[in-house]
């Protein structure tokens, strides 16, 4: 038999005790929806891994390490926000549009307009997912962040809509700095 627990909005911004561990724990043993995005993010975060070895494609990386951190967007929200189905909303908070509340499929391949969102919307307790902004920061590291214009898709095939290539020539090639700056934000967010 499944049980629901209620958890105090304050608790998001901090888990250090073992109590909250605990509760935490409880959560997401119940919440089927959390660990079906907290498998899929595991496995992007293999196939990830696996690719940092096998290729010095930037664009291709990159693609797979912004998956990854969608997926994993997305599983704290459920997490933190106690979020039982896909199409459950968040009163309170509005997305891209005051006239509906927030809701988990809001969250797309806008990663960027998404962190704006929630640098906006600190003032919403249950919105301190200071985690998600801890790992915005590590993003930045990679410059090509700023140049994917809110849709990291274009990075599949390395060019905008227009057809422009995104990282050329030398620009597509993985650096070891760049490898090591993908694997810690992936290391991050586990």
């Amino acid at each position: 038999m499944k049980r629901k627990i209620k958890i105090d909005p304050n608790m998001i911004e901090n888990f250090s005790s073992l109590s909250d561990k605990i509760i935490e724990n409880e959560i997401n043993k119940t919440n089927e929806i959390y660990e079906v995005f907290r498998q899929q993010y595991l496995d992007w975060k293999k196939t990830l891994t696996n690719t940092i070895k096998c290729t010095n494609n930037k664009s291709i990386l990159l693609y797979i390490m912004f998956v990854t951190v969608e997926i994993y967007i997305k599983s704290e929200v459920i997490r933190c926000c106690n979020i039982n189905h896909f199409k459950d909303v968040i009163k309170d908070v509005h997305y891209k549009n005051e006239n509906s509340f927030f809701k988990l499929s809001f969250i797309g391949h806008d990663l960027y307009e998404f962190f704006r969102f929630l640098e906006k919307n600190q003032d919403k307790r249950f919105l301190k997912i200071k985690k998600l902004l801890e790992l915005e920061k590590r993003i930045m590291l990679i410059d090509v962040y700023k140049n994917i214009n809110n849709n990291y898709t274009s990075l599949r095939y390395n060019c905008d809509n227009n057809g422009n290539y995104l990282l050329k020539n030398e620009a597509n090639l993985a650096s070891n700095v760049d490898k090591e700056r993908i694997e810690e934000v992936i290391k991050y967010v586990l």
